[in-house]
């Protein structure tokens, strides 16, 4: 398995978590407090809130539910600027020839 986990997806990661931190913060829970809610040791709720990336999806998700955070997570995310459109065009390689070289 690849180590590689692009700059972009850190970030998201990152800002969720401090979402996710802010949000259990006003409602006055404590990390220990909401672990025990979603089933999870405090641990791994404290990599969620620090946007680590080792965390099962389900828990992160909910996670995100119980603190009624999904639909303002998962709305608010800009698509990727990077992603290209699909296209149905094809598409030529320019040949190289021996006297390019």
């Amino acid at each position: 398995m690849s180590n590689f986990f692009p700059l972009d997806c850190s970030e998201t990661l990152v800002n969720i978590g401090l979402k996710a931190k802010k949000r259990r913060q006003e409602r006055g829970l404590r990390q220990k407090d909401l672990a025990n809610l979603v089933g999870v040791a405090p641990g791994t709720l404290a990599k969620i809130e620090a946007g680590e990336a080792v965390v099962e999806l389900r828990t992160f998700m909910l996670v995100l539910w119980h603190l009624g955070l999904v639909s303002e997570v998962f709305n608010d995310q800009p698509a990727h600027p990077q992603t290209p459109e699909p296209t149905s065009q094809r598409v030529r390689v320019k040949r190289i020839s021996q006297e390019s070289f």
